[in-house]
């Protein structure tokens, strides 16, 4: 005999019992790596970073905040192993430019912050001007930026 099931009490005693076989073989095992190298053995290109996070953290009040790339952001992207940063400097939105009406005063500011950022930033991060700047391979404890 047949009886009403919903999707909802279907889908409860699927994942019940999908969770059970998953408990009873040990749980996840860990995979093995099809290679010894790490994120620090290649030149990771993070192809576009919008200013939304800088632009967001100078508006906070803690000190640190003021130099968010040098503080936060520059020695995330060296522990996640990137070595470039491709950061548009400015945009078509206000957002893009620092909340700035005026399109080239906007961007200009937005110049301004990231190059006063980089060097608060010390050796850690970079401008890439010209070819000879971009690297060809990860020092692991420097970010390049190309704005």
């Amino acid at each position: 005999m047949f009886h009403n099931v919903t999707r909802r009490d279907f889908v409860s005693r699927t994942c019940a019992f999908a969770g059970a076989g998953l408990l009873a073989s040990g749980g996840a095992q860990r995979g093995k790596s099809a290679t010894t190298k790490g994120p620090h053995d290649f030149v990771i290109v993070e192809g576009h970073r919008d200013i939304w996070e800088q632009s967001g953290r100078t508006r906070l009040k803690e000190e640190a905040q003021r130099w968010p790339l040098a503080n936060f952001i520059v020695p995330r992207l060296i522990e996640g192993g990137v070595s470039v940063v491709i950061m548009p400097a400015g945009g078509d939105s206000p957002e893009e430019r620092d909340e700035q009406d005026e399109m080239l005063e906007g961007s200009m500011r937005v110049l301004d912050l990231i190059l006063s950022d980089i060097d608060k930033a010390g050796n850690k991060a970079s401008i890439i001007r010209t070819k000879a700047d971009v690297p060809t391979s990860s020092s692991g404890s420097e970010c390049a930026v190309y704005s």
